[in-house]
């Protein structure tokens, strides 16, 4: 999985999607970590690139965690001045602020802006802004205004070469697309996926979870298993096996996948859900899997 690198405080890292009724659609998680502002800083007066980022973005996007209004202010200071590449990164700092505050559709909006303001200097930065103004969309719970920035960032993302980023942008429409309830489309993009990064076991393990939600066990069970083969220490990977193989009346496979969760991830949010699962088994009671959280 992706590390979690960037200041957006209100997504979280992939974790299990565990609706009640296995009919549910299950939530799928976010990647804004694939969306990221540039990590380093750049150099000179040349255009800022998806490897370059000025200091003046440096000293916003450090503000952000600990006085958002102040870095939003900064932000629409230096918008205000400035143009094409800089007012780009203006941009980024101000919708990174507002997801802070959780202001969604203002963030969503400067997101956009930033985006026009890079098309054209740096295509790769461009469709990580995209991206993100669908991430400000979708953490809004708003996955109707998520899809068209997500799929288009997702087209720059492959023109750019940006082939990790155009895998957290095809998940992350996915999610758009599941939380409008749209289970065909989003079974769609997740099988066009694991064509695309057979080897990706988050893509194998959201299938999974997705297939799981619509009621095929049968479908879960064969994407789990390749999930596992993949990451086979993931403890995301076993905290689903396990929940498929309950839902689908196997009472040992499910614990035996929990129970191998403490051993790889103890003490973790995983591990204390795989022991709430463990524990209803030992009251002989039907796993009920707490809602997503993301």
């Amino acid at each position: 999985m992706t590390p979690s690198t960037v200041l957006i405080l209100a997504a979280v890292q992939v974790g299990p999607a565990l609706p009640g009724d296995p009919n549910a659609v299950p939530t799928l998680p976010s990647q804004p970590p694939r969306t990221a502002a540039p990590a380093a800083p750049g150099r000179g007066d040349a255009p800022a690139t998806g490897a370059e980022i000025s200091s003046r973005l440096e000293r916003c996007l450090s503000v952000i965690a600990t006085n958002p209004a102040e870095a939003l202010s900064a932000a629409s200071s230096w918008q205000a001045e400035t143009g094409g590449a800089a007012r780009a990164q203006a941009g980024h700092c101000a919708g990174l602020a507002l997801v802070q505050l959780g202001r969604f559709a203002e963030a969503k909006a400067a997101f956009a802006a930033a985006q026009n303001d890079a098309v054209g200097e740096d295509p790769a930065y461009a469709a990580r802004l995209g991206g993100l103004a669908g991430n400000a969309a979708l953490l809004g719970g708003d996955g109707a205004e998520a899809v068209t920035p997500l799929d288009a960032a997702r087209t720059e993302a492959l023109k750019a070469g940006e082939q990790e980023l155009a895998l957290g942008l095809q998940l992350d429409a996915a999610a758009a697309r599941a939380q409008l309830g749209q289970l065909t489309e989003a079974q769609a993009s997740m099988s066009a996926a694991r064509e695309v990064w057979p080897q990706n076991a988050e893509v194998w393990l959201l299938s999974a979870m997705l297939s799981r939600g619509v009621g095929d066990l049968a479908g879960a069970q064969a994407l789990i298993e390749r999930a596992a083969q993949l990451a086979p220490r993931a403890p995301q990977v076993a905290l689903e096996a396990g929940i498929i193989a309950a839902l689908d009346g196997r009472i040992d496979a499910a614990r035996q996948s929990w129970q191998s969760v403490l051993t790889v991830a103890p003490g973790t949010p995983m591990a204390r859900t795989a022991q709430s699962y463990l524990a209803q088994l030992d009251g002989a009671a039907a796993p009920a899997p707490e809602p997503a959280s993301r």
